[in-house]
């Protein structure tokens, strides 16, 4: 936390990337503050409360407006209600309800400039007081914005602000200035048309200005640019706004910026409101081919007006909108990494209707699907649930198995999960698993499987691991390039079946529940149904997985707890060799000692001699490497992690069947061998002596 002498040391290091000084933070009313002054001065009503500094704001006659903005200077402390997205860094607070006001910089002298202007005067527009204040000083009759929306209030319905709207500007030229970054940001471009629409209609004479961007790739502020020209800044600027294009005379292409972005990874063209894409050519000879518009071209006689597909001129224009690819970041801006559009389109419930409320149709259901299983299963499912939603974009490396009768309300809970995620939601059949093309995975946090059984088709199961725990997820659209984004997809399988999945012995990943009990009364499903559906239901659950559940021991990269529903699953979807092989594994005597003879000790068997065992008389087409792919599933290892090692009888390579811990920690060949040989010898004697009836 910054001292008030810390604050004021850190305003001026901020101004002075500006070109501005301690003078110029005096002339302008800046004034310091910190953490305690700001709590001693409710008047400033800066919420949540850190350092920083006041901006206060002038009106065209230098008369104080009672409006300011206040610039943190260190990150505010958030606690309580957690909303719908992370809180972003905190850059600005200002009055609560205040219109939005023009800011006009007391360096220069506005009154005079507007009642006797120079020949040929002009105005430029900007975002940011800082901005504002050093093109003012460096001689550029500069306004600003304190955002890029801030020339109107649509609370009041003023679609632009009067001290705006009243200045006498008519012969001016009027050139807006944002930030280098602007081609790459959607929102910023929707506001610079809506500005410059705005302002045309009052007959201005509108140019956008185009600021390079750094070598870096950074992006360029209008103080940035002056202060890095130096002792050139005055005629670099005054090169680069001649060069600036007036806004009408391309408004058309300007106005695609507001409905389409070009990626240039798959040289695409993503429409915004529909996030459909098209090959380039795609996009301007058919999708937008209808689009064209008319312009004047040649000059004096022999001017003349021509028809324009906008579509193929926008391809061409150096100032359409790009980025270079597209990702999926739940929680993030639209905007990430100011290269990458985001296709997350935010929850499926208003921020406004998330309030605390009753929840007890949802505690109802729980109770009912986990009736007859242990508390700590519907705490973990429940905190399973809750996880991505307090921190969005999480991917779990486990998933949830409801199986039991038909009609219980297995899925209803996936269904309920469909209102919070919206469009972030999919339903997946098995026959969209086996596509060629997966579509439906754009975009995706949360999928609900109905019956989409693996049965013994190992596959189909090797496939849906992948799905659970993968962090990239390709995606294979028709006619587009493939391209990969971020998985944050978590499924919820449901099904009427108990070996709905073929679930391996040493499986870390399934969460299974039986749901043990027939349906509730037909009033519950119809109560519940109308309660999730509505509005205030919804917000409440919303609110009651956001704020009420509680965290603590879960890891979401961690195994899901075992479970008797899974033992019994992984029963059930056994073949009869895996059975055999779970029996040798959980009772090697059963298995080992069934032929008759004398006991078995041995804990080193090759799979030749395992099979020898399994298929004595070779009755059955399972092969040697069959079972050792059995052996592997149902968790076995090998000695020395399956290298070869000698033995008396030659090089071996011998699975663990007893002592696999004391085993394991043999990591000498030839103690194995030795160990493999001795057992071998001792058992083959004891054979003999049982086959002469001596045992």
């Amino acid at each position: 936390m910054l001292t008030k002498e810390g604050v004021r040391a850190a305003m001026l290091d901020k101004l002075s990337k500006s070109k501005l000084t301690a003078k110029d933070a005096k002339a302008l009313g800046f004034v310091a503050y910190d953490v305690e002054d700001v709590a001693k001065k409710p008047k400033l009503e800066v919420t949540p409360p850190a350092g920083g500094f006041v901006i206060p704001y002038y009106d065209v006659d230098q008369e104080y407006t009672d409006f300011f903005r206040f610039r943190y200077l260190e990150q505010p402390h958030y606690s309580g209600f957690r909303g719908l997205i992370p809180q972003d860094e905190r850059r600005y607070s200002q009055p609560r309800g205040a219109r939005p006001r023009v800011y006009f910089s007391p360096l220069w002298p506005w009154k005079e400039f507007f009642s006797n202007p120079k020949e040929d005067p002009v105005l430029f527009i900007t975002e940011g007081e800082l901005k504002a204040n050093c093109a003012c000083k460096l001689g550029f009759p500069t306004i600003s914005l304190g955002g890029v929306w801030n020339f109107m209030s649509k609370r009041e319905g003023i679609s632009l602000l009067p001290e705006l709207r009243d200045l006498p500007l008519k012969d001016y030229k009027i050139y807006i200035v944002f930030d280098s970054d602007i081609i790459t940001k959607p929102d910023v471009l929707r506001a610079e048309n809506e500005l410059a629409r705005e302002l045309l209609r009052l007959g201005w004479t509108i140019y956008t200005v185009r600021l390079p961007v750094n070598g870096n790739g950074t992006k360029v502020g209008l103080d940035d640019y002056l202060v890095a020209k130096g002792e050139k800044a005055e005629d670099s600027f005054i090169d680069l706004i001649a060069n600036a294009k007036e806004w009408a005379k391309s408004r058309e292409l300007h106005e695609l910026n507001e409905e389409v972005i070009f990626l240039r990874e798959s040289s695409t063209v993503l429409e915004l409101s529909t996030r459909y894409r098209w090959r380039a050519t795609e996009f301007s000879h058919a999708v937008y081919a209808n689009r064209v518009y008319k312009m004047q071209e040649g000059e004096g006689k022999k001017i003349k007006m021509v028809e324009k597909n906008a579509a193929q001129e926008w391809l061409k224009w150096e100032e359409r909108a790009q980025l270079d690819s597209i990702t999926y970041a739940p929680g993030k801006p639209l905007i990430v990494g100011s290269k990458l559009y985001n296709c997350w389109q935010g929850w499926g419930i208003p921020e406004d209707t998330i309030k605390h409320g009753s929840v007890k149709p949802w505690r109802e259901l729980l109770d009912f699907l986990f009736s007859g299983h242990r508390p700590e299963h519907r705490k973990w499912f429940e905190q399973w649930i809750a996880y991505p939603l307090q921190h969005p974009g999480t991917k779990l490396f486990s998933t949830t198995v409801f199986w039991g009768p038909p009609r219980t309300g297995k899925s209803l809970v996936g269904y309920t999960m469909r209102r919070i995620y919206g469009s972030n939601w999919t339903k997946v059949t098995e026959r969209e698993l086996h596509a060629s093309f997966n579509e439906w995975a754009e975009c995706k946090q949360f999928a609900l499987g109905e019956e989409i059984t693996g049965g013994d088709k190992r596959a189909v199961a090797d496939a849906l691991k992948d799905l659970i725990t993968q962090e990239e997820l390709r995606i294979n659209p028709k006619h587009i390039k493939q391209y990969t984004v971020p998985d944050c997809i978590n499924w919820l399988f449901t099904s009427n079946h108990c070996d709905a999945f073929f679930l391996e012995d040493t499986d870390k990943r399934f969460f299974v529940i039986e749901v043990k009990n027939q349906p509730m009364d037909r009033d519950f499903y119809r109560n519940y149904d109308k309660w999730y559906r509505s509005e205030e239901g919804a917000g409440a659950l919303f609110y009651h997985l956001l704020n009420d559940v509680d965290l603590t021991g879960f890891d979401p990269m961690d195994h899901a707890p075992e479970t008797k529903s899974k033992l019994e699953m992984i029963a059930d979807g056994r073949s009869d060799i895996g059975a055999w092989c779970a029996q040798l594994r959980e009772n090697p005597d059963s298995i080992l000692n069934m032929n008759g003879g004398p006991p078995n000790p041995r804990k080193l068997w090759t799979t030749t001699e395992l099979h020898e065992l399994y298929d004595k008389h070779k009755n059955t087409r399972l092969t040697v490497n069959g079972l050792s792919r059995e052996l592997k599933r149902s968790g076995f290892v090998k000695a020395l992690d399956g290298a070869p090692f000698f033995t008396e009888t030659g090089l071996i390579k011998a699975w663990i069947v007893r002592d696999v811990e004391a085993i394991k920690k043999i990591r000498i060949p030839k103690k194995l061998g030795q160990l493999y040989s001795e057992e071998m010898k001792a058992w083959l004697a004891a054979k003999e002596k049982h086959k002469k009836g001596q045992l």
